[in-house]
């Protein structure tokens, strides 16, 4: 049998290591590529933050620009001092309604106080209405038709005191109110005193009317009112004495008639 070669085996020799010198480690020339394959995600987590600076920044600049301008406009005091003070005043007005009232003792009235007191009550006070009882007389005095009878009437709130007179009208009950014509003989527009004339003679002879029966008449202008004629006034109604003759305008001035038991009173007259 031929002998097979034989391989030659080598041996490498170890380092001689030098003294004082670390020995080197071959694992961390392995582990560089690692270190340097794991960098590149340090960087992306740096890349959000340095994104984030510029907005902090900016966010402190911007509260850096407001703070400014709250600052330069600072509360005024004299506003404040209004506003306390009228809530002092309300507080003080809803003490004293709540309590003024109660147990509140009147402070000593001063010479000031007495003579505006005095002077308050010289004030004349207001007059007041009271009824003014008209009577004009009895029934027995009207017993028959175009009786007539003058007295003076008094105004209820003037106490003006006026000529008028009441007449008996023909036809009615001497019991009934309407059977009677009170007047105010004081002339609407004029200042003369009004007649009455029961001569129907007269009235045509002066006057120039021929009525057959007793007129009131104006001896200033000439005017003649019929008692049983009605006329008509400016608002449309109707008043009793129609102006038959003259310029006197309308009818005179008429007067309520109330009878209380056998007493006519005059109740309230046209103004």
């Amino acid at each position: 049998m031929s002998e097979q070669p034989k391989t030659a085996v080598r041996f490498r020799a170890p380092m001689p290591q030098i003294p004082g010198q670390a020995k080197e480690d071959p694992q961390p020339q392995a582990q560089q590529p690692q270190q340097k394959a794991q960098q590149p995600p340090q960087k992306a987590q740096q890349a959000p933050q340095q994104q984030q600076q510029p907005q902090k920044q900016q966010q402190q600049q911007t509260q850096q620009t407001i703070a400014p301008d709250a600052a330069s406009h600072p509360p005024r005091m004299w506003s404040i001092l209004v506003v306390a003070a009228f809530l002092v005043s309300a507080a003080s007005g809803a003490w004293w309604i709540l309590h003024g009232r109660s147990g509140v003792v009147a402070p000593p009235q001063t010479a000031t106080d007495a003579s505006a007191t005095a002077a308050a009550d010289a004030v004349p006070e207001p007059p007041v209405t009271r009824t003014v009882s008209n009577e004009i007389g009895t029934i027995s005095e009207f017993p028959k038709a175009w009786d007539a009878k003058k007295f003076t009437y008094s105004q209820p709130l003037t106490r003006e005191q006026i000529p008028a007179m009441v007449v008996r009208l023909p036809g009615g009950s001497a019991r009934s109110a309407a059977a009677y014509w009170g007047i105010l003989l004081q002339t609407p527009l004029g200042r003369c005193e009004l007649q009455y004339v029961s001569d129907a003679k007269s009235i045509a002879k002066q006057f120039g009317v021929d009525s057959g029966h007793p007129m009131v008449v104006d001896p200033c202008d000439g005017s003649v009112y019929d008692p049983l004629r009605m006329g008509t006034l400016g608002d449309g109604s109707w008043a009793r004495g129609e102006l038959v003759k003259g310029n006197g305008g309308r009818p005179p001035l008429g007067i309520e008639i109330h009878i209380k038991g056998n007493e006519l009173i005059a109740g309230q007259a046209e103004q």
